[in-house]
């Protein structure tokens, strides 16, 4: 079983190149989103990130995620939920 990389085993990672503005999709139809999957789905790897409003309340629950991404080297499809 694979192990988790340690804290500095990351920090030694290289830097990823910053994906350029044009190369960010935002997701908001069905037809975009099936062109995500099919640009998306034969992929051996990618990125995957969800975002959720905060909550400022103690014991507040999270209605979220609100926002989830998924990149490739060079394109990130933003959905909004």
């Amino acid at each position: 079983m694979p192990q988790t990389p340690s804290k500095d085993d990351i920090a030694n990672l290289a830097l990823f190149p910053r994906v350029d503005l044009k190369n960010i999709a935002l997701v908001n139809q069905a037809s975009q989103a099936l062109a995500a999957l099919d640009a998306l789905q034969d992929l051996s790897a990618l990125g995957f990130d969800t975002e959720s409003k905060p909550t400022f309340v103690a014991g507040e629950v999270s209605t979220g995620p609100h926002v989830v991404q998924f990149a490739t080297a060079d394109t990130t499809y933003v959905f909004q939920l």
